[in-house]
């Protein structure tokens, strides 16, 4: 084995992680054993083999390719972390005798082949490591469904989990929204924005004299609403633009109108038509969905366990002084 990897389970999740970044340089490049930064059981990652690895990961995830500053070591550190659990769980997963998904190794081989067009040579190579890494992504993803699936919760506990978690299950208020809407195109200039918000400000002031909103709605308004006197309908929090809905919040009795305020389309005045209070969902109307959200719960708590369980029991070495060079670099 080279430098790059040395490991006695060729078909350890790690090999196939970094066969990748062994496809890209020459055998001269990777020739000389490296400082090991990294050990898990038998599994060795050289300082050079992590360096590409980060750089690779780098180009995929970040905007610029490079992380964002002051978090260069946060994302090395998840770096390590993800190839110790798959080390791991690549390994629980053989131990377990588990079966990948036959579909879902030849679907992504073929993906992968089309990165060696014209290569034929070097994709024969390559397709042993490919394949173990394959093999071990599925086997993975079957170890965490068969984990996954194991979780069962009983009626008791979905029902101490809704009491224990009121907030979850309650109908946000909803607001009963009429608008009228002064449009301007977004070509317009500075001109088209003050005659509207003169006009807007004219409309509000003639509203708080006692003029009749669905009125003015239907005469002036340019949202497809003016044909219902402005009616929205009732809409909770989350359904409007961020400048409507904060105006919405922000007024305090049913039948007020707010001043002129900016949105995309142009200006638009708000008034509150109506409001329903949030409302406490019964049981038996979410019972469902609380049913969901604590499997979804048990099941990441079990899978995070078990991950737990493989690192106390397992043997890892991290060379701290070689990570600190790596980030000087």
């Amino acid at each position: 084995m080279t430098g790059w990897w040395r490991s006695k389970a060729l078909s350890s999740f790690l090999v196939g992680a970094l066969f990748w970044i062994m496809s890209g340089f020459s055998a001269a490049a990777v020739a000389e054993p490296e400082a090991i930064l990294l050990q898990v059981g038998d599994f060795e990652v050289s300082a050079e083999a992590f360096s590409q690895l980060a750089a690779r990961e780098s180009r995929r995830r970040f905007y610029h390719f490079t992380p964002p500053e002051g978090e260069r070591e946060a994302f090395y550190r998840e770096l390590v972390d993800e190839l110790i659990d798959q080390e791991l769980l690549a390994h629980e997963a053989d131990r377990r005798g588990v079966v990948p998904d036959g579909d879902y190794v030849v679907q992504r081989l073929v993906a992968a082949e089309r990165r060696f067009q014209g290569e034929p040579e070097q994709w024969a190579e390559m397709v042993p490591k490919i394949k173990a890494d394959l093999d071990a992504r599925a086997s993975i993803l079957a170890l965490q469904e068969a984990v996954e699936s194991a979780v069962t919760v009983a009626e008791e506990e979905v029902r101490e989990f809704y009491a224990s978690n009121l907030s979850l299950f309650e109908q946000p208020p909803q607001y009963r929204v009429g608008l009228i809407l002064k449009a301007v195109a977004p070509w317009e200039g500075s001109a088209a924005w003050q005659a509207a918000e003169q006009e807007a400000a004219a409309l509000v002031e003639a509203l708080r004299q006692g003029g009749d909103f669905g009125e003015l709605a239907e005469e002036v308004s340019d949202d497809p609403t003016a044909a219902n006197g402005g009616d929205m309908g009732y809409l909770h929090e989350g359904m409007l633009g961020n400048e409507i809905q904060e105006t919405v919040v922000s007024l305090a009795k049913v039948g007020q109108v707010s001043d002129p305020v900016r949105v995309l389309e142009g200006v638009a005045i708000v008034k509150l038509l109506d409001k329903k209070e949030a409302q406490q969902m019964s049981f038996g109307s979410v019972e469902a969905r609380a049913r969901g959200l604590l499997l979804r719960e048990r099941r990441e708590a079990a899978w995070a366990e078990l991950k737990q369980r493989l690192r106390d029991e397992a043997d890892i070495e991290f060379n701290e002084a070689l990570f600190a060079q790596l980030l000087k670099e």
